[in-house]
């Protein structure tokens, strides 16, 4: 048996998936299967399905998921299977084990702790994950204070001023999604590729019942009120880093939605993520905030929030004509784009909304 290890690397599926499950301490976990433990297995092509497998999981046990990374590819051959590749899907959980019924689940920390039944292949992809998390500080260790204020914005400030400012943007979505004429009914695949902790996701998941909603952001802590509060099965979230080549690499996506993610990076990592997005997606969505520096002075005391409160740390802020030289520069392929402005209390938005069905530009 050969098993081949490629770091962070987003794969098709095209064989097997196996799903490895740890909490915050990264201790893995196993499940009891008829006297014996396993890793959880998913057989399916279909990533809906594999939605599905990776929500029963979390239901099972009867813990919120937290982040979702596809980090493995395998590929094995032996005298009866050969060429077959397959994923491994690591799935992170709030956990308490103590609570944990023993009969059914079994925390691995270390290689000493491994059952002697364990398959061969479920040995090794344990070991491999293992190796690959032991380097990793544990998530609970992360700093407490900037949480906090994240919390407060949302239960507070959010909740107070949300009609004069995430309402219209939301708005602005839904509204473009029905212009799209995106079915209800239809199995569609969704990214949100810097989601935070925005309920957009929610609503969407709620919308589009038969899709598949990703979540992603960079920072899992941002993702754990979503997960908290989750209640629908179709979504999936991940903290993938935008900006690294296996992001959105061999993936196409219905919608695409990138929404005040441009400011926080370089300008020229600007375009090729736009560009990465165009290739990626048969519909995508940016959302980005104007100068708020040269904007008015409500804009310039919400920026100030952000940066000294909250700690955002974005500063290479685009103003309309630049946007939209961005967006028209950063396809090559034909695409129709429509510009327009979201006026509201923290400063204005510009959108660009773009599908790949060719015809052009037009602001």
């Amino acid at each position: 048996m050969q098993i081949n290890e490629e770091m962070n690397k987003v794969i098709k599926i095209d064989g097997f998936v196996k799903f490895i499950v740890i909490n915050q301490d990264n201790k893995i976990l196993l499940y009891n299967h008829n006297n014996s433990y396993k890793l959880f297995t998913s057989c399916s092509h279909d990533e809906r399905d594999i939605v599905i497998s990776i929500n029963s999981i979390g239901s099972w046990i009867k813990k919120p998921i937290l982040n979702v990374s596809r980090i493995f590819t395998i590929k094995f051959s032996c005298t009866r299977i050969q060429n077959i590749q397959g994923s491994i899907y690591l799935i992170r959980i709030l956990s308490d084990q103590k609570k944990n019924g023993s009969s059914k689940h079994l925390w691995i920390n270390q290689e000493s702790d491994l059952p002697k039944n364990l398959s061969i292949i479920d040995k090794e992809i344990t070991l491999l994950v293992r190796k690959h998390i032991e380097c990793k500080k544990p998530d609970n260790h992360y700093e407490k204070s900037p949480l906090i204020r994240h919390k407060f914005h949302k239960k507070v400030i959010s909740k107070i001023f949300y009609t004069l400012s995430s309402k219209k943007i939301k708005h602005r979505i839904i509204e473009q999604l029905a212009k799209w004429k995106l079915r209800p009914n239809g199995k569609h695949k969704i990214i949100d590729v810097s989601c935070g902790y925005d309920e957009l996701l929610i609503d969407l998941s709620s919308h589009f019942k038969n899709s598949t909603i990703i979540g992603n952001d960079l920072v899992w802590q941002s993702l754990l009120p979503i997960a908290r509060n989750q209640s629908n099965n179709n979504i999936i979230h991940t903290n993938y880093n935008i900006l690294s080549p296996e992001f959105c690499k061999n993936q196409e996506f219905d919608l695409i939605i990138c929404k005040n993610t441009l400011h926080h990076i370089s300008f020229q990592e600007q375009k090729c993520l736009i560009r990465k997005l165009i290739s990626a997606g048969k519909r995508i969505l940016i959302i980005e905030i104007e100068n708020p520096l040269k904007n008015n002075i409500l804009s310039y005391l919400w920026n100030f929030y952000y940066k000294h409160f909250l700690k955002d740390n974005g500063t290479n802020f685009l103003n309309r004509k630049y946007f939209m030289n961005l967006i028209s520069k950063s396809f090559n392929t034909p695409i129709r784009c429509r510009f327009s402005l979201i006026d509201t209390m923290k400063g204005t938005y510009m959108m660009a909304a773009i599908e790949n069905i060719g015809g052009g530009v037009n602001w």
